[in-house]
């Protein structure tokens, strides 16, 4: 089963992929940031890998993206962001269809 937090997560970013398929600024693969960066220990945070700042360079290289110890939108990862604004502590919230 699907502790509760990764559905928050998992929902904040498909949500956010939704709306900024490619907005410059958020990446179009993780819908990171550079206010809500990727980040590995051997690379550190994610820059971005094309001009148009559509794509981070731990989804581009797939080398960091396939690494188990690459975290994704690290900022993000017990929040949701609804509106613009950040939840905090989301992980305790359960979001239902209505």
């Amino acid at each position: 089963m699907t502790k509760p937090h990764k559905q928050v997560t998992a929902t904040a970013r498909i949500l956010r992929l939704v709306f900024a398929k490619r907005t410059p600024g958020v990446c179009r693969v993780c819908g990171c940031t550079m206010t809500d960066p990727c980040y590995n220990p051997g690379y550190g945070f994610c820059w971005w890998a094309d001009a148009d700042e559509t794509i981070c360079s731990h989804c581009y290289h797939k080398e960091i993206f396939k690494d188990p110890a690459t975290e994704h939108c690290v900022n993000t990862k017990n929040h949701i962001e609804i509106g613009g604004r950040r939840i905090l502590g989301a992980a305790n919230i359960k979001l239902t269809e209505q």
